[in-house]
């Protein structure tokens, strides 16, 4: 009995708030009204149907410690004390004669 419950307190999470019909445009592009966020997931099936899940984008955030090494790094550069330049050559692709 209470897997029921479940099953339907969970199907009316994915009833819609809105519905609303859209076209294709010529470069095969829909239009979201009133999109909340600037960036979706899109799951296509094969029946046509697709799932559009909002992703919210984040810049990475650096911790303090490698802040401070940075900034080192950049005080070492212009007192030009700075290692010899490492030769990478080898690394590279052979060029074709």
């Amino acid at each position: 009995m209470p897997t029921a419950i479940k099953k339907q307190q969970s199907s009316r999470k994915l009833l819609p708030n809105r519905v609303y019909r859209t076209k294709i445009d010529s470069k095969h592009r829909i239009v979201l009204r009133s999109a909340k966020y600037e960036y979706y997931d899109v799951y296509e099936r094969e029946d046509g149907s697709a799932i559009i899940v909002p992703q919210v984008i984040q810049d990475a955030q650096l911790h303090s410690d490698t802040l401070r090494m940075i900034d080192s790094a950049i005080k070492n550069i212009k007192r030009g004390a700075v290692s010899e330049r490492i030769a990478l050559d080898s690394f590279l692709p052979k060029k074709r004669k």
